[in-house]
């Protein structure tokens, strides 16, 4: 109905709820109107895959990704939210008579490095073309519509839904049986997860035994009965009994999943039909590879666990494999996939069992346990509609040592998904292109974008909890914040160190006698001031009425107690009136007349006159000196009796936590104000020093060419080119350096092969040059820098020359560590950033450039690296 009606809709639903079907019908009524509609997602390998879906579907579908460009004039065409968003930036031809834009995985936000691009393509879609926006569940989603309503200043209509259409069961895998452990409801079913670690716990010690020291129970291994491989091994051969299959395996590293991939490879899951299909199908697909690429270890090593119907899903396995086992598991002739989380991150494979074989992960800080967020993500695979009655997930433990605590296991499992955080930012290509396209405003889109609109939300927060801050503050300090009040909190945090010091006081000194002036302090209270009746303790006069003594006199009240030598906190020197000696030695003594009389002595004494800390106790605390200076000052401030003494005492630390967090709100609010403002200015001032504007923020020729670099390090490539560092060298050697702006690859290596030519060798010293100098300016304005590296990454250079220069992929592989899918998606990159640099070329009217370009992009497109994706081709 909505989208019958031309209005924006947004969809955030459970997996496997329908959401695909909202997509489908708005291509259906684009094609039945003979309008234009484009379809967007966030990874290259889910366009393809759509592209096969809705090809099957609607016949006339294009796709543009970058790497691939087929009928890109149909009515519906798929394309990566990137090329997208470079649409809106150059005013294409083709925006003209679009009706829809469907934004699938609008999640996608959250991301860290691309979040920014689905944001800014929202803020510039023309007013006519109306939006589909399709998300995982999320918490905020009216946060989120609301936004996108305001910026369009159009209706977003929100349809959510609140449960799965096939429910979860959590279970836990321990010695052959499978323990469900979560309630319905997301509650840790106690009584069963004790039962599970009793259980987990009596397995170990048929394996080993726990040792007892203390109250802390340790496990000392010896030999193990049962090896990992035959617990894997029963794991799957007890979820095929219990028609628990097919199942994905989650893992948190890609050698984890190879070697448990490899652990399976023994155990066969499928028929001699199936292993028959899969075989023509797998000699089918890698027939368009080279004969000797087929020999690859990483494709032997797959075909042979697909024999056994069993899959790997990483990065770092080549693109062809990954799809050959994408659509075997979606046949359901994969029984057992063993993947990596980032399966769980967009691609539709649904399953019906979810198993987690641990519940940490390194995230290249920390060893952590799995947010619930993640934990979501991923158990969401499990449960196909219409197949499945319920979705299960399987957490299967090694041992009792890898089973969270139940505290920390209902954290993770209570299916909270993650909100729409925005990642925007301002980045220098950013600024050239707004300031490059007509009727944009870079302050304008900073303005609407969903981290102003949070930040806004956030300072209305803040000011509220200001208010309450402050509020608290006046009244736990009885008189707000005023200079009298500074005083006496300043006054009660000197008293509390002096209580500290005397801590260590022992025994009473020679001038501490019967009748002696003190002052005192006892828990909840400030100094009081009092009496020293030797025998009988102290008496106490509470001139605030705020401590509560049970006996009252004309000044206030009074209680004699004892108290250690450590509550009297300094003696004076003067004494009561000796006719009164005798009788403070009688308890009859004390009533409301002569306590009220002592009183008045007690207030007429010299207050400067102290007794010192050697005669007043037998052994003096250390710390004489300091203690003597903060008694001088105690006994100088004119606040000494103030009426709000005790109070501000006894909520001291309290006060002081609340005045630490008003500070940070504060500070807070201040800098949500002039954070993006001032990395405009400064980023607009390095522009303006590298000539990419003029100082009236027109785009001068570098600016353009650096508006076509969506890299964090398009400003430095930008230098490179003007420099004459790229025309400088050849095109092998530039497909080499080229690698340095993209690799994802963490190995590192302390120096580039001797096989690197010393001519490349100094292009990348030269470009580390650049960056030095760029982040030496960004320093001194105090503002981060686009490119996070600490320095080049050069891992992928020798491979990526040597690729250039022709050698053969089965020798390139033996000369690194880096995986085969790895490999492949470095040189993809290289290959996009190339056509980059010879547009550059032509913005430039330098030839040389282009021409080196083009030949280093046409050098590296061959063979398996280029392998036509399954779903595009036939």
């Amino acid at each position: 109905m909505r989208l019958e009606q031309k209005q924006n809709v947004f969809v955030a639903a459970h997996t496997s709820a329908g959401k695909t079907v909202v997509a489908e019908y708005a291509i259906a009524l684009a094609r039945e109107r003979m309008s234009r509609v484009i379809y967007t997602s966030p990874i290259k390998a889910l366009s393809n895959q759509k592209f096969r879906e809705f090809k099957d579907q609607f016949g006339e579908i294009g796709i543009l990704t970058g790497d691939v460009s087929i009928d890109e004039d149909s009515f519906c065409v798929i394309m990566t939210t990137e090329i997208l968003r470079s649409m809106l930036y150059h005013n294409s031809s083709r925006l003209r008579d679009l009706e829809w834009v469907i934004l699938d995985e609008v999640h996608y936000i959250n991301d860290a490095e691309r979040g920014v691009v689905w944001e800014e393509v929202l803020i510039m879609l023309p007013p006519h073309v109306r939006i589909v926006m399709l998300s995982a569940t999320v918490p905020n989603y009216m946060e989120f519509s609301n936004w996108v309503g305001r910026v369009r200043n159009q209706k977003v209509y929100v349809q959510i839904t609140y449960k799965r259409p096939v429910p979860l069961e959590h279970r836990i895998y321990v010695s052959g049986q499978f323990i469900t452990i979560v309630e319905p409801d997301g509650k840790l079913i106690i009584s069963n997860y004790n039962k599970a670690k009793k259980d987990l716990e009596k397995s170990m010690e048929e394996k080993g035994k726990f040792v007892q020291s203390g109250s802390k129970r340790t496990f000392k291994k010896k030999k193990i009965n049962k090896s990992e491989d035959q617990q894997y091994k029963e794991l799957i051969i007890n979820l095929k009994q219990n028609e628990l299959l097919p199942c994905v395996i989650f893992a948190f590293s890609r050698d984890k999943v190879d070697k448990r991939g490899e652990k399976l490879s023994s155990v066969s899951l499928i028929s001699d039909s199936e292993k028959h299909i899969i075989n023509q199908f797998a000699t089918r697909a890698l027939k368009r590879l080279n004969p000797v690429d087929r020999e690859l270890p990483q494709i032997l090593q797959v075909l042979k666990l697909l024999n056994s119907g069993i899959g790997i899903h990483h990065s770092g396995v080549l693109p062809i494999l990954k799809e050959i086992v994408e659509i075997l598991f979606s046949k359901g002739l994969i029984k057992v996939l063993v993947a990596t989380e980032t399966f769980a991150m967009g691609l539709n494979m649904p399953t019906k069992t979810v198993v987690f074989c641990e519940l940490r992960k390194f995230d290249g800080t920390e060893n952590r346990y799995l947010q619930p967020g993640e934990y979501t993500q991923m158990s969401g695979r499990a449960g196909r509609r219409g197949k499945d009655i319920k979705g299960t997930v399987i957490m299967f433990f090694k041992d009792a040592q890898k089973l969270p605590s139940a505290t920390n296991l209902e954290k993770i499992v209570q299916s909270k998904p993650f909100e729409l955080s925005s990642k925007f930012r301002i980045r220098y290509n950013q600024i050239v292109n707004v300031l490059n396209t007509e009727g944009m405003d870079i302050n304008e889109i900073m303005k609407k974008s969903f981290m102003e609109n949070q930040n806004f939300i956030s300072k209305q927060s803040v000011s509220t909890k200001l208010l309450v801050i402050e509020k608290a503050l006046k009244e736990l300090g009885g008189i707000g914040n005023d200079e009298e009040f500074l005083s006496l909190k300043a006054r009660c945090e000197d008293l509390k160190t002096l209580i500290d010091i005397n801590k260590t006081a022992d025994g009473i000194g020679r001038k501490l006698k019967a009748g002696s002036f003190v002052e005192c302090w006892i828990p909840g209270s400030a100094n009081i001031p009092g009496i020293y009746l030797q025998n009988f303790g102290v008496i106490l006069f509470d001139d605030t009425r705020s401590l509560k003594f049970q006996n009252d006199f004309i000044n206030g009240t009074w209680e004699i107690q004892k108290i250690g030598i450590q509550n009297i906190l300094w003696v004076y020197s003067g004494c009561i009136p000796k006719q009164k000696e005798k009788s403070i030695k009688l308890v009859t003594y004390f009533n409301a007349d002569t306590v009220g009389a002592l009183y008045n002595d007690f207030m007429g004494i010299k207050r400067n006159e102290i007794v010192s800390s050697e005669q007043t106790y037998k052994k003096p605390p250390g710390q004489s000196n300091a203690r003597g200076e903060l008694v001088g000052k105690l006994v100088d401030s004119n606040i000494l009796y103030h009426k709000d003494r005790h109070r501000c005492m006894i909520n001291l630390d309290k006060i002081k936590e609340l005045e630490i967090e008003h500070g940070k709100l504060v500070q807070d609010r201040s800098s949500t104000d002039l954070m993006s403002t001032n990395e405009t200015e400064s980023r607009i001032e390095i522009l303006k020093m590298y000539k990419c504007i003029n100082s009236n923020l027109v785009v001068q020729l570098k600016g353009k060419v650096l508006g076509i670099f969506n890299n964090p390090y398009n400003l430095v490539i930008t230098e490179a080119l003007f420099d004459g560092i790229f025309s400088a060298i050849t095109p092998e050697e530039i497909a080499g350096l080229a690698s340095v702006f993209i690799t994802e690859e963490k190995a590192k290596i302390d120096e580039l092969p001797a096989g690197v030519p010393d001519t490349l060798k100094r292009s990348i010293e030269s470009v580390n040059g650049i960056v030095e100098k760029l982040k030496e300016f960004e320093n001194q304005r105090q503002i981060s820098s686009e490119i996070t590296d600490q320095e080049l990454r050069i891992a992928m250079v020798e491979i990526v020359y040597l690729w250039a220069q022709g050698e053969p992929f089965v020798k390139i592989c033996e000369r690194t560590t880096i995986k085969e899918g790895n490999i492949v998606r470095g040189i993809l990159r290289v290959h996009d950033l190339l056509r980059n640099i010879v547009e550059a070329g032509i913005i430039m009217g330098d030839h040389t450039i282009k021409k080196k370009a083009k030949k280093a992009a046409d050098s590296i497109q061959r063979d398996i690296a280029f392998a036509t994706s399954l779903y595009i081709s036939n």
